[in-house]
């Protein structure tokens, strides 16, 4: 392009990039600066483990995948962990009676059967289904 004198302009349209572009951009740098960084970290840390290693102690680096598939082996082999929401259950009893016991006294159903501690994590009174699935009922006369 050539202005009114005859020369050329001294601003030609660069190519505009758009935020989003320039973000993208951004990023990749900073992640090749990130690893650039743990690269330099690690040649410390391995010139340092050497030389522990040249005086008798032995030391390895892993990364938080490995260190978790090391954990997972050390659980019990051949069983899973299950998943669930982390609450434990009661478990049922084998009777309506099974874990009745005449001495304790609740406050909260107001009955000889149990004790508070059964409302740990149940803060109303049990109803009868509740306490029969639990083994609290007393037993058949």
């Amino acid at each position: 392009m050539k202005n009114g004198k005859g020369a050329m302009a001294a601003t030609e349209p660069k190519e505009q990039k758009s935020k989003a572009q320039r973000v993208k951009e951004y990023r990749q740098k900073a992640e090749q600066l990130a690893q650039e960084a743990r690269d330099e970290q690690l040649e410390i840390i391995n010139a340092a483990i050497g030389e522990l290693k040249d005086l008798g102690y032995v030391y390895h680096i892993l990364t938080a995948e490995a260190y978790s598939g090391l954990q997972s082996a050390k659980t019990a082999p051949g069983k899973a962990k299950q998943a669930g929401s982390g609450k434990s259950t009661t478990p049922a009893a084998s009777g309506p009676s099974a874990n009745y016991n005449g001495d304790k006294f609740c406050e909260v159903c107001q009955i000889k059967s149990h004790d508070g501690r059964a409302h740990r994590t149940h803060k109303e009174a049990f109803t009868q289904p509740e306490l029969a699935e639990r083994g609290l009922l007393p037993p058949a006369a």
